[in-house]
C-alpha cells in the first residue's frame, strides 16, 4: 500500500495509502525510527536524516545531521520562522541541510550548508525543488529553473545549463541534478567528469515524467 517512496545512503521511506510513514535500512541515525501518526502527505529521505510534511502543511524532521554530532534540534536557522506561518506542501533532504516549499511559492532552507541556509526565502516564485547533497534546485512559475548550495563546491556542479524553458518538474541524485520540461524532454547537468554518462540522456530517453539518480547513475 505505497504510494510513495524515497532513498538515500542505506536507508528507505515510504509514504502509505492510510497518510503513515514506514522506513527500513540502516538504522544508524536513527533515519528508521519514523513518526508516528497517519495525517502524512509527503516524505524524502536525506543523507543521515528525513523529512516529511503533514496534511495541515507543517513539517517533521528525525535522523541526525550527516558527519555531524549534533541534533536537528539544534541545527542554525532550524526551521525559518516565517515558513511556519506559510503552508508547506513539499520537503527535500540534502546530507546536511533540508528544504520547503510553501503555497506563497517561497522556498526555505535551513541547517549546516551556508550556500544553502544564506538564500532561504530569496526564491519566491517556486513550483517544485529537489535537492542534490550540497544544493538545491528549484523550478520556478514561470518555467525557468534555478538552483543554489554550498561555497565551497568549487566546480558549482548544480548550475543550470543555459536553455532550459517551460519547467514542470526538477529532480536529483547525490551529485545530479534534473528538469523535466512540459513536453516531456528532460535535462540533466552535474558532475563535471560525468566518468559514467550519469548526466548523458540517451536519444530515446522521451517522454519522460518522472526521474531520479544515485551517485553515477540515472533512471
Amino acid at each position: 500500500n505505497i504510494v510513495q517512496v524515497s532513498a538515500n545512503s542505506g536507508w528507505v521511506v515510504g509514504l502509505k495509502t492510510d497518510g503513515s510513514l514506514v522506513s527500513f535500512g540502516d538504522n544508524s541515525y536513527g533515519c528508521t525510527n519514523v513518526p508516528t501518526g497517519n495525517d502524512f502527505k509527503q516524505v524524502c529521505a536525506g543523507w543521515t536524516h528525513g523529512i516529511a510534511v503533514r496534511t495541515n502543511g507543517t513539517i517533521v524532521e528525525w535522523g541526525q545531521p550527516y558527519m555531524n554530532t549534533r541534533t536537528l534540534s539544534s541545527w542554525t536557522n532550524h526551521w525559518p520562522p516565517n515558513m511556519l506561518a506559510d503552508t508547506v506542501i513539499k520537503v527535500v533532504a540534502g546530507d546536511d541541510h533540508s528544504a520547503a516549499l510553501g503555497v506563497s511559492g517561497k522556498v526555505y532552507a535551513w541547517g549546516s550548508r551556508a550556500g544553502v541556509t544564506n538564500q532561504s526565502e530569496v526564491i519566491s516564485n517556486a513550483s517544485d525543488i529537489a535537492s542534490p547533497w550540497y544544493s538545491v534546485v528549484v523550478g520556478r512559475r514561470d518555467g525557468t529553473v534555478t538552483a543554489f548550495g554550498a561555497i565551497s563546491d568549487t566546480e558549482h556542479y548544480y548550475t543550470p545549463p543555459a536553455g532550459i524553458s517551460n519547467v514542470a518538474s526538477v529532480g536529483a541524485g547525490t551529485m545530479l541534478c534534473y528538469a523535466i520540461e512540459t513536453n516531456g524532454t528532460l535535462h540533466a547537468w552535474g558532475t563535471i567528469s560525468n566518468a559514467y554518462g550519469e548526466v548523458t540522456i540517451p536519444a530515446a530517453c522521451t517522454n519522460i515524467v518522472s526521474v531520479s539518480g544515485g551517485q553515477y547513475h540515472t533512471v
